[in-house]
């Protein structure tokens, strides 16, 4: 339960930046263009990000890199709040595009790390829905948090916070032990 918190709450506020962050570019008085350049470079850089961390994720446990990814997803949220410039938010656009993208591909491979792949497709299921539900919540409620409240600022300092729990949750995760009579 643990890696299914870990990887909703970091997609959960993935999705619904994805689906606000031009709105949010707009807002702050940046023109429609540089806000989708800004959409733009970060969706070409979670590509450049799901290839490398398929490296490592071969290499080093998969439990600290997707730590890694929602606590750096954290922080970018806050960093992200401070940004008025189209350079900054480019190279921000860069580091939570890899981000990202790396967490697509971590997501994918952790539980088959963790489970085997024996059952894997019973245990997605599982999560999918939670997974599906978390991604339209984190959307939906976002634009109703703005519209009430007329700022986007509460919905990325909840984003970051649920990133950095969700990096607790990964960094509490351990492998279940099978009983003798399972094996």
């Amino acid at each position: 339960y643990l890696l299914a918190l870990a990887t909703t709450s970091g997609f959960m506020a993935f999705t619904a930046t994805f689906f606000h962050m031009v709105p949010y570019l707009t807002d702050k008085g940046f023109e429609p263009v540089a806000a989708v350049t800004v959409v733009a470079v970060w969706s070409g850089s979670a590509t450049v990000g799901t290839v490398v961390t398929g490296f490592y994720l071969d290499r080093y446990d998969s439990r600290l890199i997707l730590a890694g990814q929602l606590g750096l997803a954290g922080v970018s949220f806050i960093i992200l709040l401070g940004l008025n410039s189209i350079s900054t938010l480019i190279i921000w656009a860069v580091g939570y595009g890899f981000i990202q993208g790396g967490m697509i591909t971590t997501q994918l491979v952790i539980f088959a790390n963790y489970y085997g792949r024996h059952h894997l497709g019973s245990i997605r299921g599982v999560i999918m829905p939670a997974f599906a539900l978390g991604n339209a919540g984190g959307a939906t409620g976002s634009a109703l948090v703005f519209d009430i409240s007329g700022s986007y600022l509460p919905v990325f300092w909840t984003f970051a916070a649920l990133n950095l729990l969700g990096m607790i949750a990964a960094m509490f995760a351990r492998k279940p032990v099978q009983s003798a009579s399972v094996r």
